[in-house]
């Protein structure tokens, strides 16, 4: 039976398993939080160090299960394995030299293991790597703690001043509904404010990863009880309380039972009480466009192909580096595509200092039949771009960005969700047999016509060749010539 210190392999809807361990509602500062189903546990991820619950029937032994689990190539789950080697080695008294060679010893079964002193359990400490992660990260909400029972009263007195017409949405802040905080921005996704106690809260959701399942709910940036959007191109993250108060009453119960639930950001026109979509999100947010600097300097490029690589040099733009890769920095010449899937470090962001991030997505032929396996391709090279787009933006955050897909497999609520993100409306371009879709902030060629422009075939070049050689051209007045 699964408790407090053991070690797991956990699943989260549209994520691989991973390795946890299980904690404490009071260890990450939940204490307060209603267990609905009993059957949830408390699991703390290694690698991200996140927490959230998950159903019994979702969690496995992490030793018993290994090999089957753990035969991976992704870099950020061997990190997080190795981070539970290191601590099962503690455990059992197991002298290693090197955190690498313990994988060895786990694929073996987990051998010469040595017996802890008699008396002494593992059964209830936590490791210093959990203990300190969740000092840091999770103290007690106070919007939940039983100290506070006038905060209830006042955040319920709040919305029915709200729902009675005597407040506006956007005269509160939405985030704790508290009267006495003055509003000093707008809430990014909801129709609201957001007071200077919250906007801490605030930037956590704004830093947060898009269409990932993270640990905190989009409206008030805190954990708890969390339920999942079932889209799975969103995963946004709603918490008990936000739902209990903003939401009609019985929403929590109802969304339960509802197994492809849908949030208040996907599908807006749901009946959500003060959970109101704000507009703008899904409206054209123009991407601010670089400005010509007064010296200029070679293009430093991340991209997902080399095919804006042959594109810059055919217009003569000279390039100080281009990278597809995070295993190392390569030169232009020697640069290639790998099709297994890794993300660039905090240290190589800011070693390429990148002025533009490309990336691309053109259905498979192998699943053009398969709708769901194209949207499953199309997911995971958008979120790969937008990864390596907002790990730029931290060292250079006004930079160009380039992203084209193929658009026939695209309804609206694909291109409403990826214009949330990169903030600018497409640009459709459109070949006699098919349209791409095109979304960037590099400045318009003449043309474009209603965000459309027409296109014949050079049947010289590939199609993706082909529409960076007019798209980029706009490029030559930003970047030194070779």
């Amino acid at each position: 039976m699964l408790k407090r210190s053991s070690i797991v392999w956990g699943k989260l809807k549209g994520l691989p398993w991973w390795p946890g361990i299980v904690v404490d509602a009071d260890d990450c500062g939940q204490s307060n939080v209603r267990n609905d189903h009993q059957t949830k546990l408390w699991i703390f991820w290694f690698g991200d160090h996140k927490v959230s619950q998950v159903e019994s029937k979702n969690l496995k032994e992490f030793e018993e299960n290994f090999c089957e689990k753990s035969v991976s190539k992704n870099k950020l789950l061997k990190c997080a394995v190795e981070e539970v080697l290191i601590i099962l080695a503690d455990r059992y008294n197991i002298e290693y030299s090197d955190p690498s060679s313990l994988f060895e010893w786990a694929k073996e079964g987990f051998k010469k293991k040595m017996p802890l002193p008699s008396g002494e359990s593992i059964s209830l400490y936590l490791p210093d790597i959990v203990k300190t992660a969740l000092q840091k990260h999770y103290p007690k909400r106070k919007s939940e703690s039983s100290s506070e029972d006038d905060s209830e009263n006042e955040i319920v007195n709040v919305l029915n001043e709200v729902s009675k017409g005597r407040k506006s949405l956007e005269d509160i802040c939405v985030m704790c509904c508290k009267s006495k905080n003055s509003v000093i921005m707008k809430h990014p996704l909801f129709v609201g404010g957001v007071c200077q106690k919250c906007k801490k809260d605030m930037d956590k959701i704004i830093e947060a990863d898009k269409g990932k399942a993270n640990d905190i709910c989009v409206l008030c940036g805190q954990g708890g009880n969390l339920i999942y959007c079932g889209n799975s191109m969103c995963l946004c993250a709603y918490c008990k309380t936000c739902i209990d108060y903003m939401a009609p009453k019985g929403s929590f119960s109802k969304i339960l039972k509802d197994n492809d639930w849908k949030c208040y950001l996907c599908e807006p026109k749901r009946q959500a009480g003060c959970l109101i979509k704000r507009r703008e999100i899904y409206l054209s947010m123009s991407a601010a466009t670089p400005i010509i600097p007064p010296e200029k300097v070679p293009i430093r490029v991340i991209g997902d192909t080399n095919a804006a690589l042959s594109v810059l040099k055919k217009k003569k733009i000279a390039v100080d580096l281009y990278c597809t890769e995070s295993s190392q920095l390569q030169e232009p010449s020697t640069s290639k595509r790998h099709d297994l899937y890794t993300d660039f470090s905090d240290e190589e962001f800011h070693e390429i200092s990148a002025d533009f991030v490309f990336g691309s997505f053109f259905v498979p032929s192998s699943v053009v039949d398969d709708r769901e396996k194209v949207l499953e391709s199309f997911s995971t090279s958008f979120y790969r771009f937008l990864y390596r787009l907002n790990g730029a933006r931290v060292v250079m955050p006004s930079l160009f960005f380039f992203y084209m897909s193929d658009g026939e497999f695209m309804d609206d609520e694909i291109k409403s969700r990826v214009m949330q993100f990169l903030r600018v409306d497409p640009i459709i371009v459109m070949f006699p047999l098919k349209n791409i879709y095109l979304w960037t902030n590099v400045p318009p060629i003449k043309g474009i016509k209603n965000r459309k422009y027409s296109m014949k075939r050079n049947l010289h070049l590939e199609i993706e060749e082909d529409i960076l050689d007019k798209f980029l051209e706009p490029l030559k007045n930003f970047y030194k010539k070779e």
